[in-house]
């Protein structure tokens, strides 16, 4: 038959025909699991219907959107099902589909009227990456052929519900290349159904099992109108751990003429829908479905009289955070038995986007280097320290909170860093699980002769600075600038010279880093520390340390944030500048200036502001981002912001000096709060000199990451002439192509370059899926704060007081109350701040750091005292709060809101939207 499939003839390769609900039922079929008998409808018969009734130009027309009018998807959805349902069914498709009908009735004995369940498969759902459960139509108890027939048009036609089309726009699916199939099935008489998830969707937790189920028919749980039984079940120790008995007194049934009932039994509500047994034997059924597909299963199913389990339905649990997979591979299933827990690097970076390969590689590959020259060679290849998962770096802290003290240091650093982890890991050790027990292993570890060597170096260099403090600066920028100009410069472009320098470049970091970065970091954190602790017990012990944090010197963020200010000055002074930027739009700037375009006034500006800052970029501490000097259409976006500061307004150089002021009064204000006598003296004095290094020193915080970044602008500066090589070699379709390949691939690539077509197709089809894969993961909107090897996933603590409708409450990380209009941002350049706007936004790196010079306040759902964007809003003098949960949905641009950045509230004022 052309239009129909059998179920049990159903292979992998049909899934653009048949759907993903038929494709994964045929699989199971396969597996000699027990699916009730059916068929498909194929894609084929949904196109020839509408080619039949000419419904594909109908249906775009309708999807149309008019820029002139907010685009209705419900509006859509009637207009399309009202196509389908004046529509006729081809005469050669109503044939087949009564055969196949004919066939099936002959098969289950059930005479010319089987029931039937007559279900959507799209060909875009059930897949391992995406889900659009619920999206489409289902009919149950369908009795005779002219029900079916009319059922199997409803179902085509639920392709277009507004619901449907809404779930392909925000997951980018094109609506053109979408087509669906029909599942018809033998109905089950259900004495019991519902769903069971093979981990637990809620935690992410792998070693769960969860059942929800309900008496009759599942119809009545799938659309909420029961509150079923619960049962969690523990797969590891084969333990219900959980029940929970829903009021479940709505049974849905089959009707003997066709259709479904509802019936209330009252008494159904008290009792179990499953014994105990019937549990068991439903979680083994859901592991041998799990390890059939390789990936935890949303599976629904239906018990019958009988006592038989039938799965009608079995699709992949797409909400799951995936844990990472080169983890499985490297550790056996002894290994894997003991808990392992990564914290999200994003939380120390502020990259809640995901990274490409490249820049995954290069990353893996400096941390590699660290380790080696730390004296952890064992280490160097292959590194345990940081595992990719969902295309994004978490840190494996494990040796650290098993380990007594270790987790103490760990704890310490996370409630600077995040306070979020620090209560999710605080809570977590307290609860007692067998694999905290408490080990000295890690400290042992870190007991290697070399290892102690260089970290005795680094306190050496670190005591250097804070004695010899006004030469700490500049000796710092000199080994910076000597560390990049002793690799040999580049006087060729063989790509496999390109590429060995980009391995010396990694290499040369650690010795940096450890010798002069991380102490020049540490002479400015230790004197706040200090001084935390000496002024805790004073009534304004915080507000003075916070306060002598403002306007620090020697800060190489502060100072290109300055530089774009001035620019925007001078732009305002030269009439052909101004009005260039401000009738321009960002993206028409960006190419101007590309192409040497722009007033001569403002390129030459920039010129040397992208000389000092071109390397520069958002999400810059992965290498496959382009740099300002590739795109600086962010810079004009911020530059159009300063431009709208009017001259009544306090310029940022006013806020610095204020900020310089400021602190100059806290330190009076510290030399007069000791008591006196012999301990206040020597407090005072201690206090005194710690203030004076935090001044001199504490800006230098931002320097380590400036240099890290000047090296991986080098690096990707070989990187990209080695693609215009291989592209001009038809190796690479594309120049940019080359950071979604992994180091070692790249070499590949250079080495085997003569290799025939189609191992050069494989490596571009390679590149096409990771592309896809990139894409996908970054409209991923939540992250995991901290993740364990089980699968559970920490997102936020617990909320508190602070979920009620018109107050939200965070960590607070820098002090000042402040009224004004929110801007909710994901990316520094999709909306314009306005001078005065409270920035809301999940992190910041420091691309966004030019938006606080003109930012009345800082709302972050992430962080803590010692991230980025809370050490440059104290120094820019701005009341900022971080850890805020959900600020970014909780939060609408043009609400008015009062947030105290010395107590963590956040007050919604006023509603009212306006509408920029």
């Amino acid at each position: 038959m052309k239009y129909i499939k059998f179920l049990d003839v159903i292979d992998d390769e049909a899934l653009s025909l048949v759907g993903g609900k038929a494709a994964n039922l045929g699989r199971l079929i396969k597996g000699d699991f027990q699916v009730p008998p059916g068929f498909c409808i194929t894609t084929d018969a949904y196109w020839h219907f509408l080619k039949s009734n000419e419904l594909a130009q109908k249906i775009n027309d309708a999807l149309t959107v008019n820029e002139t009018v907010l685009f209705n998807t419900q509006s859509s959805e009637a207009k399309i099902r009202a196509f389908f349902d004046a529509g006729e069914i081809p005469l050669e498709i109503i044939k087949e589909v009564e055969q196949a009908y004919e066939l099936l009735n002959q098969q289950t004995d059930a005479g010319d009227c089987c029931p039937v369940a007559v279900r959507s498969s799209a060909t875009s759902e059930d897949l391992p990456n995406m889900s659009f459960a619920g999206q489409q139509d289902t009919f149950l108890h369908v009795t005779g052929i002219d029900s079916l027939l009319s059922n199997v048009v409803q179902c085509w036609s639920s392709l277009w519900t507004a619901r449907a089309i809404d779930y392909r726009n925000r997951n980018a699916v094109v609506h053109e290349d979408q087509a669906l199939a029909v599942v018809v099935q033998q109905m089950i008489p259900s004495r019991v159904s519902g769903v069971l998830f093979t981990a637990n969707p809620l935690t992410g937790k792998r070693t769960e099992i969860v059942i929800d189920a309900t008496w009759g028919l599942g119809e009545s749980l799938v659309s909420g109108q029961v509150d079923p039984d619960h049962f969690v079940v523990d797969v590891s120790s084969r333990e219900i751990v959980s029940t929970y008995l829903g009021e479940k007194g709505l049974i849905i049934r089959g009707k003997p003429e066709g259709g479904i009932e509802e019936v209330e039994e009252v008494e159904g509500s008290s009792v179990p829908t499953l014994n105990d047994s019937e549990i068991m034997e439903l979680v083994m059924v859901g592991e041998r479905i799990q390890d059939y597909f390789k990936h935890p299963q949303d599976v629904e199913w239906a018990l019958n009289d009988q006592g038989v389990f039938y799965i009608v339905q079995s699709r992949s649990i797409t909400s799951l955070f995936p844990i990472p997979q080169t983890y499985h591979k490297e550790h056996s299933k002894e290994e894997e038995k003991s808990l392992q827990v990564w914290f999200s690097f994003a939380s120390w970076q502020g990259v809640m986007t995901p990274f490409t390969p490249m820049g995954q590689s290069i990353l893996s590959d400096i941390i590699g280097n660290i380790s080696g020259y730390l004296g952890f060679r064992e280490l160097t290849l292959k590194q345990r320290a940081f595992y990719i998962a969902a295309e994004r770096f978490y840190v494996n802290i494990t040796p650290l909170v098993r380990d007594t003290l270790g987790r103490r240091i760990i704890l310490t650093i996370m409630s600077s860093l995040d306070p979020t982890i620090h209560s999710i890991l605080n809570r977590i050790t307290r609860e007692g699980d067998p694999w905290l027990n408490s080990s000295s292993q890690a400290i042992k570890l870190l007991l290697k002769p070399r290892f102690l060597w260089k970290l005795g170096q680094m306190w050496i260099e670190t005591a250097r600075n804070l004695i010899f403090v006004k030469t700490a600066p500049d000796k710092l920028q000199r080994h910076i600038e000597s560390a990049l100009t002793n690799i040999a410069k580049r006087d060729q472009d063989k790509p496999i010279d390109l590429l060995r320098q980009v391995k010396e470049y990694s290499a040369a970091l650690p010795e940096l880093l450890f010798r002069h970065l991380l102490p020049g970091t540490l002479s400015g954190h230790l004197p706040m520390q200090l001084l935390l602790r000496l002024t805790s017990t004073l009534p304004r012990g915080m507000q003075i340390s916070l306060d002598l944090t403002r306007s620090l010197p020697n800060n190489i963020t502060s100072e290109m944030d300055f530089q774009l200010w001035n620019i925007a000055l001078a732009v305002k002074e030269d009439q052909e500048s101004y009005k260039c930027i401000r009738l321009l739009t960002d993206s028409e700037l960006s190419n101007r200036y590309l192409d040497n375009r722009l007033p001569n006034k403002v390129q030459r500006l920039l010129m040397d502001f992208f000389q000092n800052y071109g390397m520069r970029g958002i999400a810059e501490i992965d290498i496959g981002r382009k740099r300002w000097t590739e795109d600086p259409t962010h810079v004009f976006h911020v530059l159009k912001s300063y431009l709208e500061v009017k001259d009544n307004q306090s310029s940022p150089v006013e806020l610095y000096q204020m900020g310089v002021m400021k602190a100059a009064e806290a330190e009076r204000e510290l030399e007069s709060s000791f008591k006196k006598g012999l301990s206040g003296s020597l407090k005072r004095r201690l206090a005194l000199i710690s203030s004076k290094r935090l001044r001199l020193l504490g800006g230098l915080r931002e320097t380590p990451k400036f240099a890290i970044i000047c090296f991986l602008d080098k690096i990707r500066s070989n990187l990209m002439c080695i693609g215009t090589v291989l592209t001009k070699k038809d190796l690479l379709a594309a120049v940019d192509d080359i950071f979604y390949l992994h180091i070692d691939e790249v070499e590949q690539l250079i080495v085997n370059e003569d290799e025939n077509s189609e191992a050069t197709n494989k490596w571009k089809n390679l590149i096409e899926d990771r592309k896809e894969r990139y894409l996908q993961e970054n409209r991923r909107k939540r992250i995991p704060r901290l993740l364990l090897s089980d699968g559970t996933a920490f997102y936020d603590e617990q909320l508190g007081s602070g979920e009620v409708s018109q107050k939200l409450s965070g960590n607070p990380v820098s002090p000042g109350i402040v009224k004004g209009r929110v801007c909710v941002m994901h990316d520094p350049k999709e909306v314009q701040l306005t001078p005065g706007d409270i920035l809301v936004c999940p992190a910041t790196d420091p691309a966004w750091t030019p938006l606080f010079l003109i930012a009345g306040g800082l709302i972050m759902e992430v962080g803590g005292m010692m991230t980025h964007g809370s050490v440059v809003a104290r120094e820019y003098g701005i009341p900022a709060i971080v850890g805020a949960i959900n600020a970014t949905s909780r939060l609408q641009t043009g609400q008015m809101i009062r947030m105290d950045g010395m107590s963590g509230e956040i007050e919604i004022l006023s509603d009212n939207d306006d509408g920029r």
